[in-house]
C-alpha cells in the first residue's frame, strides 16, 4: 500500500531560541503600533484645530450674512447738552447718524459744566454796550 503525502496543521511548540524571535518581534510591532498610534493622535489634533478654525469662519461668516451686517468699533462723537441741557447725543463720524440720545450721567454733568468757557465768556462778559444785563 502507497501512502499519499498530505500537510496537515498541528501545534508545533516553539524551541527557546524561537519563542525569543517571536517575543522580539512581538515587541517591534507593540513599539511600531504605538509610535503610528501616536502619530495618528497628532495629525488628528493637527486636523482638528484646522477644521475648528474653518468652522469658526464659516459660523461668523453665516452670522454676518443672516444679519446683513457686522459689530464693530465704530468712531462716534458725543455731544453733550444736545437736544437740550442734561441729555446727550452720540453720533456716528462716518455716516452721520444719530446713534442714541439718553440722560446725561452726574459725572458727565459736572465734567461738561464748564466745557464751554469760551462761550460763556462771550455771553456775560462782553463789554457793557453789548450785553443788555449791564445796561445802565
Amino acid at each position: 500500500m502507497q501512502g499519499k503525502k498530505i500537510s496537515i496543521v498541528l501545534f508545533n511548540e516553539y524551541d527557546q531560541t524561537l519563542l525569543n524571535e517571536k517575543s522580539q518581534e512581538l515587541s517591534s510591532a507593540v513599539l511600531e503600533y504605538h509610535k503610528v498610534e501616536d502619530e495618528k493622535k497628532a495629525s488628528a489634533s493637527m486636523f482638528k484645530e484646522t477644521l475648528d478654525g474653518i468652522e469658526a469662519t464659516i459660523s461668523s461668516l453665516a452670522k454676518s450674512i443672516r444679519r446683513k451686517g457686522e459689530d464693530k468699533a465704530t468712531d462716534c462723537l458725543v455731544k453733550f447738552h444736545n437736544p437740550v441741557p442734561g441729555m446727550k447725543t452720540t453720533i456716528r463720524l462716518d455716516t452721520g447718524d444719530t446713534v442714541k440720545t439718553e440722560e446725561m450721567t452726574a459725572d458727565e454733568k459736572q465734567t461738561e459744566l464748564f466745557d464751554d468757557v469760551e462761550e460763556l465768556t462771550d455771553l456775560f462778559m462782553k463789554p457793557s454796550d453789548e450785553n443788555p444785563a449791564e445796561e445802565k
